[in-house]
């Protein structure tokens, strides 16, 4: 925080009319922190150290290139059997176990609180790993995690349904909504990613092996940074791009699997029509006027906006705020949205 002037006449006294003024100052400065806690009622465990602008990510300067695979990527020789690659996303070191998530209604017994009210301002989203979750409270959902690291999950979550904003550690991270339908899917859908982080599985056998083996890929890519094994991407994008044609896998899962391919070969391979290709195949499995189809519409827009072609972003932009603003009010992707183009709009001028 700016502190106040002080006198330069270092011993002397300041006036009594000097000491009143910084006073004052100090105080004015003050007021900004008070009106944010106060517009915050009920928030609980609200933790303010998150940078609210994670969304602006700058283009990555280290592309990934092919490095030596860890010792635990295998040669081809080596590759794991069809049993063992569908086996592998499921295992855990940890002696706990639960059983696979089989559908959405099951969802809510991984959930710590009953549905949250309407009336709240934010909605947290926590994901555990490694400690036992706390009880539940107002305005929050805790998600446990028996295989995947929070961090990375939460990370993946975030380009499935767009938060306010994203922070805390490895073992314990977690999202903030203001729309509450956002935060009801995001913890629905984010026991479908607690996977072990896995880079080996080559090959699967059906459709909801290829699902588990291409998140478990993202869930490792995601871990290691800036630089990642090419082989790896190519696993990763192979097995998400089964699983999202997949007709025998639920909706749901296809949707999740063309959104991450999509992320994947515009983060990984700059390679922005793929991923429109990606982005549109979600948009076709997701419900008109959805929450899902609006993410889909989302990330379709940031390819432009990679790409620097501004009439296809501007045009993409509006169609969100069209299709999307009157049901989705409190969505973050609204309001980025509304900000993006008033900066496109000004740079044209």
């Amino acid at each position: 925080m700016a502190r106040p002037d002080h006198d330069p006449a270092v011993g002397d006294p300041a006036p009594k009319h000097a000491t009143m003024m910084s006073t004052h100052r100090s105080a004015i400065l003050l007021l900004p922190l008070g009106l944010v806690v106060g517009v915050l009622p009920g928030c609980g465990r609200l933790e303010w150290n998150w940078n609210p602008a994670w969304w602006q990510r700058p283009r990555r300067i280290v592309r990934p290139a092919k490095v030596q695979p860890p010792a635990n990527i295998p040669n081809k020789s080596e590759a794991p059997s069809p049993s063992e690659g569908e086996n592998s996303a499921q295992r855990n070191s940890n002696a706990t176990k639960t059983e696979p998530v089989q559908a959405t209604s099951h969802l809510l017994s991984h959930v710590a609180i009953p549905p949250v009210p309407k009336t709240r301002p934010y909605y947290q989203l926590y994901l555990l790993s490694d400690k036992p979750s706390p009880g539940p409270q107002r305005g929050e959902a805790h998600v446990r995690l028996n295989r995947a690291t929070a961090q990375p999950c939460a990370r993946l979550l975030e380009m499935l349904y767009v938060p306010l904003g994203r922070s805390g550690s490895s073992q314990e991270c977690y999202l903030i909504y203001e729309q509450r339908e956002e935060f009801e899917a995001a913890r629905t859908l984010a026991p479908l990613l607690d996977l072990k982080p896995d880079a080996r599985a080559t090959s699967t056998v059906g459709p909801e092996a290829a699902f588990k083996a291409g998140i478990a890929a993202m869930l490792w890519i995601i871990d290691q940074g800036a630089i990642v094994d090419r082989a790896v991407i190519d696993r990763c994008e192979h097995h998400l791009a089964e699983a999202s044609q997949a007709a025998h896998l639920s909706r749901r899962k296809r949707w999740a699997a063309a959104v991450l391919g999509g992320r994947l070969l515009s983060d990984y391979r700059y390679n922005y029509g793929g991923a429109r290709r990606d982005f549109n195949q979600a948009l076709r499995l997701s419900k008109e006027g959805s929450i899902e189809a609006m993410t889909a519409q989302w990330w379709r827009a940031d390819t432009f906006v990679q790409e620097g072609k501004t009439a296809q972003a501007d045009a993409a932009y509006r169609t969100i705020l069209r299709n999307n603003a009157d049901q989705w009010p409190g969505s973050q992707i609204i309001a980025r949205s509304k900000a993006i183009l008033k900066q496109l709009s000004k740079n044209s001028h």
